[in-house]
């Protein structure tokens, strides 16, 4: 992807200058050891027209940032950081916006915990709040899938 997009660059930002608004979005893929496909799309309302572009890119790879052609991908560059680790080469300003800067996971990989590990509370004698580890009873690590609707 990088080596076929670099060249086009220059010529992309003609038509990117009607574009007005812009998303993005990754999502992983099941073609083998962790692959990643990375959307834009760009809609221009003066041309009534979308371009859409798709990379497929492993998680090691780290795609061209898009943020030097059309400023409005830095936001969106940046919540596919937060949200899947995808990195993107040449970006400004690339850090969490919706995690905590302490998060290490990314929420939307499939490898990310659904219940954690920690456990953040206020604890009322101690005037604070406090992390503790997290204690899940086999209850709820294996839940009783029974229908209690049909008898």
């Amino acid at each position: 992807f990088a080596a076929a997009w670099e060249p086009r660059r220059a010529a992309m930002k003609l038509p990117l200058r009607a574009a007005r608004s812009l998303s993005s979005s990754a999502l992983e893929t099941a073609k083998g050891a962790r692959w990643f496909e990375t959307h834009y799309e760009f809609r221009s309302v003066k041309y009534s027209t979308r371009l859409r572009v798709k990379a497929l890119h492993s998680e090691d790879e780290s795609l061209p940032s898009l943020t030097p052609v059309f400023a409005a991908a830095n936001w969106a560059e940046r919540e596919v950081y937060d949200m899947y680790g995808v990195l993107f080469k040449g970006h400004p300003d690339l850090r969490r916006i919706l995690t905590d800067y302490g998060t290490k996971d990314h929420p939307l990989r499939k490898d990310y915990p659904l219940s954690g590990y920690t456990e953040v509370r206020y604890d009322v004698d101690k005037k604070r709040v406090v992390i503790e580890d997290l204690e899940l009873t086999q209850e709820f690590r294996m839940p009783d899938l029974t229908n209690t609707w049909r008898k």
